[in-house]
């Protein structure tokens, strides 16, 4: 399954700390790399600790409030393009790993993979939080991903464990 788009991107992982995740996403322009965006993906929630400036419902709205979410400045960069390019991309990377894992049951245990999570743009506006670009159906149609090996970490109620328990 190739991603049904048309722009080429260079997506590097860049960092991990706290449940977010950077990435440095590069336009491919005329066969040389042109403009990079910086990413940044809500991965899992993070607890509030005092002292902190922002009040604890505040810490959710402007923090866990994007769970599920790639963000970047300006947020018009967030295509429906190249988020789903960069979630077939993910999506590539997390085969390859489940494949690498499951040839080695003696190295990494014979549990079953969980689903690979999608992340849908987002955006931050002060009074409302965090608000979604695209559709999660949309998007994994959009990048030709199999809906059954996806996981929506934005669903209400749906945790990792229990996508991974099932």
């Amino acid at each position: 399954m190739n991603c049904k788009t048309t722009q080429k991107y260079i997506f590097i992982f860049v960092s991990s700390y706290r449940g977010t995740h950077s990435y440095e996403a590069k336009l491919i322009e005329n066969g040389s790399v042109g403009q990079t965006l910086r990413l940044s993906c809500r991965v899992g929630t993070d607890s509030y600790e005092e002292p902190c400036t922002l009040s604890r419902e505040e810490w959710e709205k402007q923090v866990n409030g994007k769970v599920g979410m790639v963000s970047t400045y300006p947020s018009e960069m967030l295509t429906d393009e190249l988020v789903a390019t960069f979630n077939r991309w993910m999506f590539d990377e997390w085969e390859r790993d489940v494949a690498k894992i499951l040839a080695s049951p003696e190295l990494y245990g014979t549990d079953a993979p969980s689903l690979c999570p999608v992340f849908v743009g987002g955006r931050y506006d002060a009074e409302t939080g965090w608000c979604a670009l695209q559709d999660f159906d949309d998007l994994v149609k959009l990048a030709g991903l199999p809906v059954e090996r996806c996981w929506n970490p934005r669903a209400s109620g749906v945790t990792r464990e229990m996508v991974t328990d099932a």
